[in-house]
C-alpha cells in the first residue's frame, strides 16, 4: 500500500505532529526525524523511546515512516533501524518481506483497520449500509441532542474516566488518559468530544482526535439507553459531518477483527469504511537480523 493512499499529508495519529507535540509537552522521550525528498514534502518518522521487560530500552516506530512511496520508506527505514538500540516497528507502508530483507524479525501478525473517506454529506450518507442507516434514522427520530466541545486538558473528564473503566472491564488497551489530556493541551481544539443527550440525560460520548488532514476515533462509551437508541450511530455520523465541515480527508476507526469481534467490525464497516491491511510488527536486533533475512516462507506473516 502506497502512503499516498492514506494521504501523505494526513499521517496516522502516531506519526502526526500533534501527537509528537503531546509527547514532548509531557516530557516523554520522543524524536521526530525528517528526510527531504526531491520536489516533494519531506518524509517524517516519529520514534518513541521506551523500556520493556527483558529487552530493556527500545525504540518504537508506530506506522512510520511517512513517505510518498514504499521504496523511499524502505530505504529510509533501513537507515533508521541500524542503531545500537533495538527497534520495534509497527508496519504501515513497508511490506513485511521488505522489512525482513533489511533485518527486521516478525513478531506479531498484521492487523486490519477501518478508514472512512470524508466526502460530501450526501455521498457519505449513501455509503452507509442499509442496516447502519436505519439505526441512524431511528436515533435521529428519538430526539437526541448533540453537545460538541473541545476536550479540556483535565485528567478527571468523565469520558477519560469512563474509558479507563471500560478498558479494565473489556481487557483492552487505549492511550492512557494523561496522554489524551496532554494531546488536548498541546493541540488545542483538535480533541473533540461528541455527546448524545436525551431529556437532560447523557447517553453516550465519543472522542475524535484530529491530526493534520486526518482524524482518529479514539474513545467511545455508551449507556444501556444509548445502545437501545443507537446513540453511537448518531455520534459517529455527527463526527463525520463535522470532519467534512473542517476539511478533513479521512477518519480512522481503529482495528477491524471480523473473527474475534464480528459485531464491532460490522458496526465500523457499516459506516462505509474500507479495510486497510497493515504489515505486522517486527523487531530489529543485530542478533536477529541475519535470521530475519533468511526466514522460511512458512514462518513469515
Amino acid at each position: 500500500m502506497a502512503c499516498m493512499d492514506i494521504g501523505w499529508h494526513a499521517p496516522p495519529l502516531m506519526q502526526s505532529m500533534e501527537f509528537y507535540a503531546a509527547c514532548k509537552a509531557l516530557g516523554l522521550p520522543t524524536q521526530m526525524h525528517t528526510r527531504d525528498v526531491d520536489g516533494l514534502a519531506p518524509c517524517n518518522c516519529l520514534v518513541q523511546l521506551r523500556r520493556l521487560p527483558l529487552l530493556g530500552q527500545i525504540r518504537l516506530i508506530s506506522r512510520g515512516p511517512v513517505c510518498p512511496d514504499t521504496d523511499t520508506a524502505t530505504a529510509w527505514l533501513k537507515d533508521l533501524v541500524h542503531v545500537p538500540i533495538p527497534t520495534l516497528v509497527n508496519g504501515e507502508i513497508v511490506p513485511t518481506n521488505k522489512m525482513q530483507s533489511i533485518g527486521l524479525f516478525p513478531t506479531l501478525t498484521p492487523a486490519s483497520i477501518g478508514r472512512v473517506r470524508i466526502a460530501d454529506r450526501a455521498v457519505m450518507r449513501s455509503a452507509l449500509t442499509q442496516k447502519w442507516r436505519n439505526r441512524l434514522v431511528r436515533a435521529e427520530n428519538a430526539d437526541l441532542s448533540l453537545r460538541q466541545y473541545a476536550l479540556p486538558a483535565a485528567l478527571d473528564h468523565w469520558l477519560l474516566r469512563a474509558d479507563e473503566k471500560q478498558q479494565h472491564h473489556r481487557r483492552y488497551r487505549n492511550l492512557p488518559r494523561h496522554l489524551v489530556a496532554g494531546y488536548a493541551h498541546a493541540a488545542p481544539g483538535n480533541a473533540q468530544v461528541f455527546e448524545a443527550w436525551q431529556d437532560h440525560h447523557r447517553l453516550a460520548g465519543i472522542l475524535i482526535l484530529r491530526h493534520g488532514l486526518g482524524a482518529t476515533y479514539q474513545i467511545g462509551v455508551t449507556s444501556p439507553a444509548g445502545r437501545r437508541l443507537h446513540a453511537h450511530n448518531f455520534l459517529i455520523w455527527s463526527a463525520l459531518r463535522w470532519l467534512n465541515d473542517v476539511g478533513a480527508h479521512w477518519l480512522e476507526l481503529g482495528s477491524i477483527d471480523q473473527k474475534t469481534a464480528p459485531d464491532l467490525a460490522r458496526f465500523k464497516l457499516g459506516t462505509g469504511a474500507r479495510i486497510i491491511q497493515l504489515t505486522g510488527t517486527s523487531l530489529y536486533h543485530p542478533a536477529l537480523a541475519p535470521i530475519a533475512r533468511h526466514l522460511p516462507k512458512f514462518l513469515r506473516h
